[in-house]
Order: C-alpha cells, then sequence, then structure tokens
C-alpha cells in the first residue's frame, strides 16, 4: 500500500474533483493543492500524478489557464520520466485543451502527434479514439472538411470497444461542427432531439437544438 500521506492525498484530490461541480468550488480548488502537496511530502510518484490531475480538474476554466498548463506540463513531464504512457496522455488532453484556450496552434499540433504516437503505442482503443477525435478536429478548424467526415467516423468506429459515452456524444458533437459549415445543419436535428432525452441534465444538448432552430429560421 501506499503510505498515509499518500492515501489522504489521494482521498482529498478526489474530493476536490466532487466539488467543483458544487458552490463549495473554491474550497475544491484549496483541497487540490494541499492534496498535491501532501503527494510531494510523501514522496509516491503515482500519487503525485494521481493529485496534480485532480489539481487540473479543480482549476478548470479560462480564468487559471496558465496555471492549468504548467499543472499539465509536469504531469506530462513525470509520466515520460516514468514511462506511464497512460497518466501521460491524460496530462496530453489537458494540456491540449489549454493551448487552445491559448491559441497556440504549434504547440497544440505537437500535442496532438505526440497524443497519436503514444495511443499506437500503447495499442489501446480508448486513446486511439481520442487520437483520432483530435486530428478531426484540427482538420475542422483548418476547414478541411473533405477530410473531417471520414476521420470522425473513423473515431466512431472505436465507440465499440470503448464503452463510453464520451465517443459517441463527440461523434454528434463533431458532425453538427462539419454539418453547420457546410450549411447543412437542419440534417442534425434528429441526433440532437434524441440527446436532448437522453441526457436531460445536460443544457448544451438543447442550446444546440435551438441554436439549429434558430439557424433555421424556426
Amino acid at each position: 500500500l501506499p503510505p498515509e500521506g499518500a492515501i489522504r492525498a489521494r482521498v482529498l484530490a478526489q474530493r476536490a474533483m466532487q466539488l467543483y461541480w458544487t458552490r463549495e468550488r473554491e474550497r475544491g480548488t484549496a483541497l487540490s493543492a494541499q492534496a498535491a502537496e501532501m503527494a510531494r511530502a510523501a514522496g509516491d510518484p503515482t500519487t503525485l500524478l494521481y493529485t496534480l490531475a485532480a489539481r487540473h480538474a479543480a482549476l478548470w476554466g479560462p480564468d487559471a489557464v496558465d496555471e492549468q498548463l504548467a499543472v499539465a506540463d509536469e504531469v506530462v513531464r513525470l509520466a515520460e520520466n516514468s514511462n506511464d504512457r497512460e497518466r501521460g496522455l491524460v496530462g496530453l488532453g489537458w494540456r491540449l485543451n489549454d493551448l487552445l484556450v491559448l491559441g497556440d496552434r504549434t504547440a497544440v499540433d505537437e500535442a496532438v502527434a505526440t497524443c497519436a504516437r503514444w495511443a499506437v503505442e500503447l495499442r489501446q482503443p480508448a486513446y486511439n479514439w481520442y487520437a483520432t477525435h483530435c486530428r478531426a478536429m484540427l482538420a475542422l478548424l483548418d476547414g478541411r472538411f473533405a477530410e473531417v467526415e471520414g476521420l470522425i467516423s473513423k473515431a466512431l468506429a472505436f465507440n465499440p470497444q470503448v464503452h463510453d459515452q464520451s465517443a459517441s456524444q463527440s461523434w454528434v458533437i463533431q458532425m453538427y461542427g462539419l454539418r453547420g459549415e457546410e450549411g447543412r445543419l437542419e440534417e442534425m436535428e434528429p441526433m440532437l432531439t434524441a440527446a436532448t432525452e437522453l441526457y436531460p441534465a445536460v443544457p448544451a444538448w438543447r442550446c444546440a437544438l435551438a441554436w439549429l432552430y434558430a439557424d433555421a429560421r424556426r
């Protein structure tokens, strides 16, 4: 078992992530910092990686993006030093999001390339799905619409192996972006209607459906 301090650090980290979705978010941010310091003191690298991931999650938002990026960079660096590709891919995912917020396209491209390379090494469907999903995102940002649909479909093909609702939801989101750029947004109505019924607690789906109706002057 890890040292007692490491176990306490993990518990605090988990609590910090839970508080993100409550009115006690600031308390969660403080707990995440405490958890990371406890993990450092315990000298347990695995727990430190865990608490840093929680720290990034607790900070999530546009106001702390520089601090988030520093945390993500540390996760990737520690994961590389310990040859922990799985934890490294988690850090890369966070890093990619932060870099997009900052608009650093060169670094975004490098992060996606590293994701793809590590996913191939691990040979796990979830990571191959994520890497393909990111490539589709870049193609959509670049306006390479002829490539986008094929990449989105390729990512969706991993869905039966991934067993994660994120994969199917991401497919709808990216198709929504593509069809919007093509002027074919109304084709997404059946999928968005289904999503609002399947995920009633997620307001974003109703927002997307409302935008579709507005775009169609309905």
